[in-house]
């Protein structure tokens, strides 16, 4: 009897899944830019818009152009405000005419400059010795201004602050308590020496002027070029009136150069000018 023979049958091959190709949607786009880029920059403008009716002082120096490409990433602003005065001054490098005028202007009305020229004229308006100008002067650059330039000038070497202006609010918090303790202490010497009493209340409007501002930085941004220069100007109508026209020129021009290098608002120029103007006139008129 033969044995019952059953078929074999082969296991069937198995087949690769097949895959369902779908298009990729195209992302809409306007001029070849995504939307989705278009809308996260104009939210970002609106959050900069808001920042700066809300709190002015922490906003970044400027807005536009260059300081808007940063390497962080293609379209972002400057995160801080040190880093929006480092790239204002990688701006500066191409400056136009009017800028080339605003930094010439900046730089010649300094407020470690004119104070120094401003003691020097009322001084020898009031008393018309040449000598007594020539001491209170010398006095004045040991004591205030060789010390604040060379502090600055070091801190900006060793890269802790942005430049020779101090530009970011938050550097200024060491920067006005040393410049106040050089201010009382060139007072108190020409207490000592018994200096003529005009040079005593130019120390003194000068000394209240930047104590006022370094209270106001811990909040808001103030402009020391402004505020110099302001006081300086009212100084000169009370005890040098032939120079208080060119001075009064001169601190509106150098409050137009701090706005148009971006320095400063027209806001903090404005209260720059009223802190040095009644500094001046409150010590001025309480001790002339």
């Amino acid at each position: 009897m033969s044995a019952i023979q059953y078929p074999v049958y082969a296991p069937a091959a198995k087949m690769a899944p097949t895959r369902r190709r779908f298009a990729r949607p195209v992302a809409p786009s306007v001029a070849g830019v995504p939307l989705r880029d278009i809308a996260q920059r104009w939210e970002t403008i609106a959050a900069i818009a808001l920042t700066g009716l809300t709190a002015p002082h922490t906003m970044p120096l400027h807005f536009c152009g260059p300081l808007w490409k940063r390497p962080g990433g293609a379209g972002s602003p400057p995160r801080t405000e040190s880093d929006a005065v480092m790239e204002l001054n990688k701006v500066e490098a191409k400056k136009s005419l009017r800028q080339t005028l605003a930094a010439a202007v900046s730089a010649i009305i300094h407020p470690v400059a004119f104070p120094l020229v401003t003691l020097a004229a009322i001084t020898y308006a009031q008393e018309g010795s040449a000598r007594e100008t020539l001491i209170v002067c010398l006095i004045a650059v040991v004591t205030t201004t060789a010390p604040v330039a060379a502090l600055v000038a070091f801190q900006v070497a060793r890269g802790h602050w942005s430049d020779l202006d101090v530009s970011v609010r938050k550097q200024r918090y060491k920067l006005y308590p040393i410049g106040l303790l050089f201010a009382l202490l060139l007072t108190a010497i020409y207490f000592w020496i018994d200096a003529p009493r005009v040079t005593i209340i130019a120390a003194l409007a000068m000394t209240l002027a930047n104590a006022i501002d370094g209270v106001i930085n811990y909040g808001y941004k103030v402009s020391a070029h402004a505020t110099a220069a302001a006081g300086c100007a009212a100084l000169l109508w009370l005890f040098a009136p032939g120079w208080g026209l060119p001075a009064a020129i001169a601190t509106a021009l150098v409050g137009w150069s701090r706005v148009e290098l971006g320095r400063h608002t027209t806001g903090q120029v404005l209260l720059g000018w009223l802190v040095g103007v009644s500094s001046a006139l409150a010590i001025g008129l309480l001790f002339a």
